[in-house]
């Protein structure tokens, strides 16, 4: 059984459903539900609607210009991004599938931001398929620098990865440094799935096999 303690009673998932209890003392008994209320009425009890972030992708035409990059960041294919960004471009706004308004996520936009569409589930349980995922580009003029241990990076390796279908790919990154010249001696891509499908891409820190082109900044 899954049990999580909230304010006010404990909340358990039964056959894929959740439910809670106003009585904190409350014991489960197997096999039945009496007594317990859904958990998604309580949040549209207690959420107005107007507080729900909505992550609808508004045309190009219906984003003012002084809301790009201030309040909306561009959508993109994933394989449009990952070749204009390696190639040092800017992203072509001609190609967008649409905009996003990120007001609300308690972070800033700015132009070096976009976002795609996560694939596959080896970043579960942190990024489900389908997720859209804020990155900021990293380094040169983005003002996006600094160590990358333990963020999550849209990065591209030398190998196929099977959830995206190419050489780029979403991964925690992980490095370690000599002691002595503090340099990378050995850099990792992780997938935070640990089912035995999903491997570490594991390579040399100078050999030029992974580039970091962008790091996560917010899951919508």
């Amino acid at each position: 059984r899954e049990f999580i303690r909230y304010e006010g009673g404990i909340v358990r998932k039964e056959n894929g459903m959740w439910y809670y209890n106003d009585n904190a003392n409350y014991c489960y008994q197997a096999g039945s539900t009496e007594g317990w209320k859904l958990f998604a009425d309580l949040f549209k009890a207690s959420i107005p609607a107007e507080t729900i972030v909505s992550c609808q992708v508004v045309d190009t035409v219906n984003v003012p210009e002084a809301d790009r990059y201030t309040r909306f960041l561009p959508l993109y294919p994933f394989h449009i991004a990952c070749g204009a960004l390696e190639n040092g471009d800017a992203l072509p706004e001609d190609d967008i599938d649409g905009w996003i308004d990120v007001s609300g996520y308690g972070f800033k936009p700015n132009a070096q931001m976009f976002v795609v569409h996560a694939k596959g589930e080896s970043m579960l349980p942190k990024i489900h398929p389908d997720d859209l995922c804020v990155f900021e580009k990293y380094g040169g003029a983005s003002g996006n620098a600094g160590s990358r241990e333990g963020q999550i990076v849209f990065a591209r390796q030398q190998g196929k990865d099977n959830d995206y279908d190419c050489q780029y790919t979403i991964k925690e990154y992980h490095s370690e440094k000599d002691p002595v010249s503090g340099h990378n001696i050995k850099v990792e891509l992780r997938p935070l799935n640990s089912a035995p499908q999903y491997k570490v891409i594991d390579v040399k820190a100078e050999s030029g096999e992974i580039v970091t082109i962008a790091t996560l900044k917010a899951i919508l």
